[in-house]
């Protein structure tokens, strides 16, 4: 009978420690970490940019830092990925704002900042966020997404981009964002009651909008216009002119006078409309809220043109 409890008792006490084992989260191990890192700078200064790559992710797997991702990002833009790039930058620059008296993060940061703007001038950033849930699985692309934190920010080529969240319980999720070039959109991961639903949620984008578009399209039809209104304006003057000689002028001439000051107005009208028009659109497109700020304004600037007679201000860039 002492001889069964104590097999019984013996059984219960191994399965705990398995159990416990099996539950038990590694701590980071800060040596195998070093080690990886160093292996990774060696490569790095073999220019085998490739192999540094994959040792300061796997090294990123122990214990990421935004230093770290500095290093991720660079490798990755001497390799020409600039979705990785853009990702691992922008998630440096969030981690070291969050952390900023924390070990090297002052100087990742200054790193960080000065590639966003060119890594991530033509792809979207997606800020995904999704409540407290265990089991979660993320896919942004067809990509797998880190879902151990209450979010991610990830980083996608501009098109239409396919959100997927599951959770161990049977509760899915499904986004449909409409990425658009060097903008930001956020994605609220949520599920319904009944885990056998499918909640679909379009991302909200934030950026410049329907409403630039309209008003860069009535300026280029008012410009447009404005020309139109020259041709008719020059054709009438001739007219008048030609009704004209000898000392002696048709009687027509002064149809042909009103219908060139009418056109003249018309023509002041347009072009004073469709530059205010196209003005306001292009504000709008570059001071958008949302948008990648720093990208937009530094694709902008004024150019003066010389034409005959005079020059042509405006302004050139990228949209």
């Amino acid at each position: 009978m002492h001889r069964a409890h104590r097999h019984a008792f013996t059984c219960v006490a191994l399965a705990a420690t398995i159990s416990a084992r099996a539950f038990a989260q590694p701590a980071p191990d800060p040596a195998e970490r070093r080690g990886l890192v160093d292996a990774a700078i060696a490569a790095r200064d073999a220019g085998q940019h490739a192999d540094a790559l994959a040792l300061f992710e796997q090294a990123g797997r122990i214990q990421m830092r935004p230093g770290l991702r500095l290093s991720v990002a660079r490798e990755a833009l001497a390799l020409g990925r600039g979705i990785e790039a853009c990702e691992a930058s922008a998630n440096c620059v969030t981690e070291a704002l969050a952390d900023p008296n924390g070990v090297g993060n002052a100087s990742a940061l200054e790193g960080c900042q000065a590639m966003l703007p060119t890594v991530c001038a033509s792809v979207t950033r997606i800020q995904l966020r999704w409540p407290s849930t265990r089991g979660l699985h993320v896919r942004v692309g067809g990509r797998d997404v880190d879902a151990s934190g209450d979010g991610a920010l990830v980083a996608v080529a501009p098109g239409l981009v396919v959100v997927q969240a599951r959770s161990d319980a049977g509760a899915v999720f499904e986004s449909r964002v409409e990425a658009r070039l060097a903008s930001f959109a956020e994605v609220l991961v949520h599920f319904e009651t009944s885990a056998a639903d499918l909640t679909a949620s379009a991302g909200r984008l934030r950026g410049p909008g329907v409403g630039s578009w309209i008003l860069l399209g009535t300026g280029a039809f008012g410009l447009g216009l404005s020309a139109l209104f020259l041709g008719l304006r020059e054709e009438a003057k001739s007219s008048r002119d030609a009704s004209c000689g000898f000392g002696s002028c048709d009687p027509a001439v002064l149809d042909f006078q009103r219908a060139a000051e009418r056109d003249n107005l018309g023509m002041y009208l347009s072009l004073g409309i469709g530059a205010a028009a196209a003005t306001a659109g292009l504000l709008w497109w570059v001071l958008a809220p949302g948008a990648s700020e720093s990208v937009a304004r530094s694709a902008w600037n004024v150019r003066v043109a010389p034409i005959p007679g005079g020059a042509m201000l405006g302004w050139a860039g990228m949209l």
